[in-house]
């Protein structure tokens, strides 16, 4: 059997992500019409874009997590409650990279990527627009915005990772709690 190591399912959610991005991209530009017309479809469209995004994330993590507890168990391996973290800390690497690139175009020293930064981005798409405003161009952009929608804004994803992992680890499943809860009267 093929061992699940860290950097196998580090390489894994890396993919998830820009399957994501993907699935968020063509879900928010089939709807973009709607969201410039009216506020509440811009925020159910970014509830559904941001749930979509996390939940290709859940499973593996969670998955992850629940092995996680057995190869402890059995001794192979120590306890570490932090590894969700570590994943979403590996997962912000790409934004890291993108804060660094745009960083370089609001200095002029490459082209602008913002717009390009904002289609690739679309499950923030609600976040960035509105901590970006009216800017067209990172020089129109403040640089504490920049660091806000490059920098916090994607610390959804560790803070995602981390509770993904933890339910996995403790063995929370939120289906079977609402599948097979017991009637309240005692009967099944």
């Amino acid at each position: 059997m093929k061992r699940n190591t860290f950097v196998n399912m580090c390489v894994t959610l890396l993919f998830m992500m820009l399957l994501g991005s993907v699935i968020c991209f063509i879900f928010i530009s089939s709807l973009s019409a709607l969201m410039e017309q009216h506020f509440a479809v811009k925020v159910i469209c970014q509830v559904v874009a941001l749930l979509s995004y996390l939940m290709l994330l859940f499973s593996p993590v969670r998955n992850y997590g629940e092995r996680d507890v057995n190869r402890v168990h059995i001794g192979v391996k120590k306890e570490n409650k932090l590894t969700g973290l570590l994943f979403g800390l590996v997962l912000m690497i790409p934004y890291v990279l993108a804060f660094l690139l745009l960083v370089l175009g609001k200095l002029g020293l490459i082209v602008d990527m913002l717009p390009a930064y904002r289609l690739v981005n679309s499950q923030f798409v609600v976040f960035i627009s509105s901590c970006v405003g009216g800017a067209m161009t990172l020089q129109e952009l403040s640089w504490g915005m920049l660091a806000v929608i490059t920098l916090v804004i994607p610390l959804i994803i560790p803070s995602a990772t981390t509770l993904f992992y933890f339910l996995g680890y403790k063995q929370i499943s939120f289906t079977e709690k609402l599948l097979y809860q017991k009637a309240k009267d005692g009967r099944k």
